[in-house]
């Protein structure tokens, strides 16, 4: 059910030009699924103007381009460069699978991957409490 309505909303000819609200219903179906608990999307900030739904589209655009489309894009060799300390935190309730993290986590020397039980893609509105624990615990220990 959810899919046929994202699919009718972003073949709007409403959401295609950018318009904000529609944007933001879409966006609130799509990403209603990734919380635990219902009725936290509304906590998201979905309040856009067209320009910025619009500039928003183009760098996605440009990025997939330039980037996820390429053929034999990864990002891997460049995360094992970085010598920065790194937290990695993911909901086990994320629609990004955990072994995403877990890869990105273990191509970076010396990164901490934290999966909070009963979380999705916003940790930081379903999880508040346990993203603080993992940040004071990570700082605690550098």
């Amino acid at each position: 059910m959810n899919g046929e309505i994202l699919n009718a909303l972003e073949s709007s000819p409403r959401c295609r030009d950018g318009d904000p609200e529609t944007v933001a219903k879409y966006y609130e179906i799509d990403f209603g699924t990734t919380f635990k608990q219902p009725g936290l999307i509304k906590r998201l900030n979905l309040r856009w103007t067209k320009e910025d739904v619009l500039r928003g589209r183009a760098i996605e655009d440009r990025l997939m381009e330039e980037l996820y489309w390429s053929e034999g894009f990864t990002i891997i060799p460049w995360l094992r460069q970085l010598r920065t300390p790194t937290l990695i935190i993911h909901g086990d309730h994320d629609f990004v699978p955990v072994v995403c993290a877990t890869h990105i986590a273990e191509a970076i020397p010396g990164a901490r991957l934290v999966v909070l039980e009963d979380s999705g893609h916003f940790s930081y509105i379903d999880a508040p409490e346990e993203v603080h624990k993992a940040i004071d615990e990570f700082f605690a220990s550098a």
